[in-house]
């Protein structure tokens, strides 16, 4: 069964996404691939998402593919960053010594069950069955630009 986690973020200036990572705890491939994206918090839409498998450039820990499009995501508005889940999946935990960049406020982990429902917005808060494993790059916006 896929489950889908993730972790609410509030950007602090508006940025555009530019593409997704998820976490390979082996650094040897994510197979099958896996959706990885960002939700609308408010609304639980789908923003934007990458499919990451076993072909993504490997950087750290994790797979990343680029988006198409960059997104722009607004300032002060609440996101949840999410990826899908697998038994057997490697898993990353929070830990004190997260860096986080400073144009966003990083919040709570979240877990949805999948149960079929496929690529959905995490929202149960469950400790046990959350952990990290989505990942974005970005760029702020510049200043003017629409």
């Amino acid at each position: 069964m896929i489950d889908t986690n993730g972790w609410a973020f509030t950007p602090r200036v508006d940025i555009e996404v530019t593409g997704f990572g998820c976490y390979d705890d082996h650094q040897d491939g994510i197979w099958p691939p896996r959706r990885v994206g960002i939700f609308d918090a408010w609304t639980d839409r789908l923003v934007a998402s990458v499919a990451v498998g076993p072909q993504s450039v490997l950087g750290g820990a994790f797979r990343w593919e680029a988006l198409a499009s960059p997104v722009v995501l607004n300032a002060g508005h609440t996101y949840l960053a999410a990826s899908q889940y697998a038994p057997g999946d490697g898993i990353y935990d929070r830990t004190s010594d997260e860096v986080w960049a400073p144009e966003i406020a990083v919040g709570e982990l979240f877990y949805a069950a999948g149960g079929g429902a496929g690529f959905v917005a995490p929202h149960e808060d469950n400790p046990w069955l959350c952990w990290m494993g989505s990942n974005f790059k970005f760029r702020p916006v510049a200043a003017g630009t629409p």
